[in-house]
């Protein structure tokens, strides 16, 4: 039977460590001379794999419980969460992982003229912990069960994903299918999965970050970017995920 090599991304092509190992590295490079097709779920990690004709952009989808309308876990969110803010807050998912940059989401909130609360999922790591102590205004959740992350996100002012290692950027189109604005790292993964609906910014810039908040906060064409971002979800389900992947796989067959 035919092979089939998928690569979710490839971390070393930007200074991240996660996942960045020698075998992954070797896999990566050499899995396509058995392989008769390799699939990726981005344009970006096709990218970095070198663009060869072996190739496969297939995007990945978004489950259906992300959605603009409240389910009965939204009543629980603060049960599940104690120490959430009462106002607008800020949302970094699985953001205690060092690739996802919570330090520079932190420095732009810092620069904003309406500093927000930062609430961060993920493992309470040391490093994370650090950070909390450094800046009063980050609230660690802790990790939450996957039910409780769409109400979560509906009840975020916005979502951030400063990262520039991804290989598609879940968090991304799951903020967009729950109408949350998106603030994402310009030229990544996640601002391609985003297809123009999130706000790009500098992630390396304190004041872009700051700038990007803002807009999610007051920019009068949020509506429409919002109803775009609601439709582009819609699209894109894990049913045309699993249809193009039988397509591919028939196609060597044939």
């Amino acid at each position: 039977m035919p092979v089939v090599q998928t690569v979710h991304e490839a971390p070393w092509r930007h200074g991240a460590q996660e996942n960045a190992g020698l075998t992954h590295r070797l896999w990566a490079r050499l899995g396509r001379s058995r392989a008769a097709l390799v699939v990726t779920p981005s344009a970006a990690v096709a990218a970095d794999l070198g663009g060869h004709d072996k190739l496969r952009v297939i995007p990945w989808g978004v489950e259906s419980a992300f959605t603009p309308e409240p389910s009965e876990r939204d009543s629980a969110l603060r049960t599940a969460v104690p120490d959430l803010p009462e106002g607008p807050f800020v949302l970094c998912l699985g953001g205690t992982r060092r690739k996802k940059r919570l330090d520079r989401l932190l420095a732009g909130t810092a620069a904003s003229t309406h500093p927000l609360p930062v609430v961060c999922t993920g493992p309470r790591t040391p490093e994370a912990e650090a950070l909390a102590a450094a800046h009063p205004h980050l609230f660690l959740a802790g990790v939450l069960e996957e039910p409780m992350i769409p109400a979560l996100l509906r009840a975020a002012m916005c979502s951030a994903i400063l990262s520039t290692s991804e290989g598609f950027g879940l968090p991304a189109l799951e903020a967009l299918a729950t109408g949350t604005p998106v603030i994402v790292a310009r030229d990544s993964v996640q601002a391609e999965t985003a297809a123009g609906f999130g706000i790009e910014v500098d992630p390396d810039d304190p004041a872009s970050v700051a700038a990007g908040i803002e807009s999610a906060l007051q920019d009068p064409a949020q509506d429409v970017r919002r109803a775009g971002g609601l439709a582009h979800a819609k699209n894109m389900t894990w049913d045309r995920t699993a249809e193009r992947l039988v397509a591919a796989w028939c196609s060597l067959l044939v």
